[in-house]
């Protein structure tokens, strides 16, 4: 028998224990199921504000020739602010209005029971977006029973049975709703996960999907059952065997009496990385170990990076670093970090084939002419409005803080041979990681503080969106800008600048922050880096609609603003927040003859250096308007990639390459290609005439 005291007393105490903590954890959720029906009824209270303003303003006539009021406007700027307000992306905004929407209007009792916390938003949300294609009809008579099934059903079970009771109702809804979802949601991205890699996701129907399946059976099934990898693994290996278009896996059991051995050898060689990557030329030459990152921001570990830089080619992308040039236009800098006094050079890459951009450092101490470089001597003392407080936050620097600025790219070269592991000096792998994240949030704090004592701060650097230049630039008046300048752009900012928005710079549009004006170039924003930043064509459209408004502020960040008061700063990829020192208030715009005091303060050195080459005349717009290769041979894929060559200058087609060909058609488009590239070099030769030196 247990003896008092014993174990089964001291199990029987810790169920009675857990029994509490689990009716706590059971309100708790409760409690957080119904803090997420307050969230999505204020997003649909949000909603309703916007549309009847929109209902009003069509009612006032405002809108002159509109038959009905602008519904999507206000959807829109919902999903813009709701971003923004809760700190998430615009997709997750839109599913959470999504669902407000129909628990107000359709589902009634599954929205009490949301609203009492009986049901938990994921819940929720299935049951509304799989009904998202239904009927009212529909909807109405099959919600019991869907409350039914979502009290007592996870998520994916609960779907299944939603699908079931609607096929069982109307076959031929469900059917075609089934149809038209495959018609829009098909798909394949690439998400990055937390652990460090990445997840393919495709959308198929589910025919489709079983045939996938298995198909990456078979794969798995030409190996042995000594190699070592596990099914899943090996799973992982067959889907990209198949988008190499591979037809077997390399076994590695390693047995020389392998029934499987060598029948990997048929499989076509696969192409070459078309992969554009940033590193630090400290990282390159193994002086220390921080990350590289992908033109999107995704973080690669140095050792790869350097294997992969061996066979690839190289641009140099100079970057200089904001604490320097405060240095040279002798500003107060107490505090400042002296770890960032160096110039630190950063990869990009515009070559074709096995292209890792990799970086070089070139010291700017001496401004060279180039693109943002600051320098010239302190502009003279003006009177000070800002209250002492102020004055106060402006004189505090933060420590650490990214403070760099992309400037300039070198030319495309070959890689060159790199340190080998025994011969790297490197330093404490975690000295430069401390407290960076923590002096850019205190940077943008600082930045925010300043702006409720001054609101002009907040207009930006060069409000008039000439960059801090007087005479416009070679290609400051063309609308489109030049590759070279987009690679700078892209380069500067990794994704969209919009709040919380993810979609890689190079699928985002380059927006002029001040509009270009295309009737008189002159005074609008011009086609310079100061002006130019990435926006998804989502975000470009709520600029363009003037429902939110972006300014570029010293150190590169982008600040925006809704007409509601919501407040943003989007910091750049290697810069930060800063408030300038020289900073005074600037009156509405005028074409001035002189450059405003930030811009001359920050501008007087490249003055002096494109003074030295006025004896140079001017080169024409048309010179700086991308050519056929630029535009349609990217950094991603193209149509043409089978018959680039990565060994060769740019990637085009060599004679030889040609001479190999046996398809009369392979042929003529190489040769096209070839003519191409040819008169995309003399534009480029002729581009290099106007650069100044060290180009």
């Amino acid at each position: 028998m247990a003896q008092p005291g014993g174990s089964t007393q001291v199990r029987s105490d810790a169920d009675s224990a857990a029994s509490r903590s689990l009716t706590r954890l059971s309100d708790g959720r409760r409690a957080e199921n119904r803090a997420s029906a307050v969230v999505i009824h204020e997003l649909q209270d949000l909603y309703e504000i916007r549309l009847c303003a929109e209902m009003d303003v069509h009612a006032l006539g405002a809108e002159h020739g509109s038959e009905e009021p602008n519904v999507d406007r206000a959807r829109h700027t919902v999903e813009y602010e709701a971003a923004v307000s809760m700190s998430t992306t615009r997709t997750v905004a839109r599913q959470m209005i999504v669902v407000a929407n129909h628990l107000f209007w359709r589902l009634p009792a599954i929205d009490a029971a949301f609203t009492a916390g009986d049901l938990d938003y994921g819940r929720v949300r299935t049951v509304v977006l799989t009904l998202l294609r239904a009927s009212d009809e529909t909807v109405s008579a099959l919600e019991a029973d869907i409350l039914a099934a979502a009290q007592r059903c996870a998520p994916k079970a609960l779907r299944e049975n939603i699908w079931r009771r609607w096929f069982q109702y109307d076959p031929d809804e469900a059917a075609a709703a089934q149809k038209a979802a495959l018609a829009e949601e098909r798909c394949a991205e690439i998400r990055r996960n937390d652990s460090g890699i990445a997840t393919l996701v495709s959308k198929m129907s589910v025919l489709e999907g079983a045939e996938c399946d298995a198909l990456l059976d078979e794969y798995v099934a030409t190996v042995c059952p000594k190699d070592p990898r596990t099914k899943k693994e090996l799973r992982g290996h067959a889907l990209l065997a198949l988008i190499h278009r591979e037809d077997a896996l390399q076994c590695r059991c390693g047995s020389q009496q392998c029934p499987f051995r060598g029948v990997d050898a048929k499989n076509p060689n696969r192409r070459p990385h078309l992969l554009n990557i940033h590193i630090d030329i400290e990282t390159l030459l193994g002086l220390n170990e921080e990350p590289a990152t992908l033109s999107d921001g995704t973080v690669l570990d140095a050792e790869t990076v350097r294997l992969l830089a061996t066979d690839s080619r190289w641009q140099v992308l100079l970057t200089e670093t904001l604490t320097a040039a405060r240095e040279r236009r002798g500003l107060d800098i107490d505090g400042a970090t002296d770890d960032l006094g160096n110039n630190d050079g950063l990869g990009n890459n515009d070559g074709l084939g096995n292209n890792d951009g990799l970086g070089n450092n070139d010291d700017l101490g001496d401004n060279d002419g180039l693109g943002n470089n600051d320098g010239g001597t302190e502009p003279p003392a003006t009177p000070n409005s800002r209250p002492p407080e102020q004055d106060s936050v402006r004189r505090s620097r933060r420590r650490a803080a990214r403070a760099r600025r992309v400037v300039a790219r070198g030319r495309t070269r070959p890689a060159a041979p790199l340190p080998t592991p025994t011969q790297r000096a490197k330093e404490n792998p975690h000295a430069s990681a401390i407290g960076e994240e923590a002096a850019l949030s205190a940077a943008i704090a600082a930045f925010m503080d300043a702006v409720a004592f001054d609101p002009s701060l907040a207009e930006g650097l060069h409000p008039d969106g000439h960059g801090g230049f007087c005479t416009p630039p070679p290609g400051a008046l063309t609308y489109r800008p030049s590759a070279a300048l987009v690679a700078l752009v892209r380069a500067s900012y990794h994704t969209c600048t919009f709040p919380n928005c993810g979609v890689p710079a190079a699928r985002c549009d380059i927006d002029h922050i001040v509009p270009f004006d295309h009737r008189d170039p002159m005074s609008g924003g011009w086609t310079v880096l100061g002006n130019l930043h990435p926006l998804c064509p989502y975000h470009h459209q709520a600029k363009t609609l003037r429902l939110w408004a972006c300014t570029k502020l010293a150190g590169d960040g982008i600040y925006w603003r809704s007409g509601a008061g919501l407040q943003h700063i989007t910091p750049p990829a290697f810069g930060t927040v800063d408030i300038p020192g020289d900073f005074v208030h600037v009156r509405p715009f005028r074409m001035p003859s002189e450059p405003t005091s930030r811009g001359a303060s920050r501008r007087s050195d490249t003055r002096k250096n494109i003074d030295r080459h006025d004896d140079l005349p001017d080169p024409p717009d048309e010179l700086y308007e991308p050519t056929w290769w630029e535009a349609n041979i990217t950094d991603e894929d193209c149509q043409l990639w089978r018959l680039l060559n990565a060994r060769t200058d740019g990637g085009a087609p060599s004679l030889a390459d040609i001479a190999r060909l046996d398809d009369p058609q392979r042929r003529a488009d190489a040769m096209y290609l070839r003519e191409k590239f040819l008169e995309h070099r003399a534009v480029v030769a002729e581009r290099e005439k106007y650069r100044p030196p060290p180009f």
